[in-house]
């Protein structure tokens, strides 16, 4: 949709969106420009099991308890294994998601 040459969306390709849900309704037409990361960044906070696994598969912000960041360790180090054995380790998972230590 997009046309790099004239620097605009292709008018013939973007079509109004008239949707009605339960809880959410839109008759509009929506042209942004998609972000460098092409969706939104997702957070994880909580440290069930579930809020971890998730964590480990597609968060690329993970917020964390714990008065002081060394006590937020071994939950660090829990999610980093576990994105690993997701193909998710090594250099990226560990210097680019971000840990928000509360």
């Amino acid at each position: 949709m997009w046309d790099d040459e004239k620097g605009a969306y292709n008018p013939k390709k973007v079509h109004k969106i008239n949707f009605k849900g339960n809880y959410h309704s839109t008759n509009a037409v929506n042209q942004p420009h998609p972000s460098p990361q092409r969706t939104p960044i997702l957070f994880q906070a909580g440290s069930s099991a579930t809020g971890k696994v998730f964590a480990a598969k597609h968060a690329e912000a993970v917020f964390t308890g714990g008065g002081v960041p060394s006590d937020a360790v071994p939950y660090v180090t829990s999610i980093r294994e576990a994105a690993a054995a997701n193909g998710r380790g090594g250099c990226l998972f560990d210097h680019e998601t971000r840990y928000i230590n509360n």
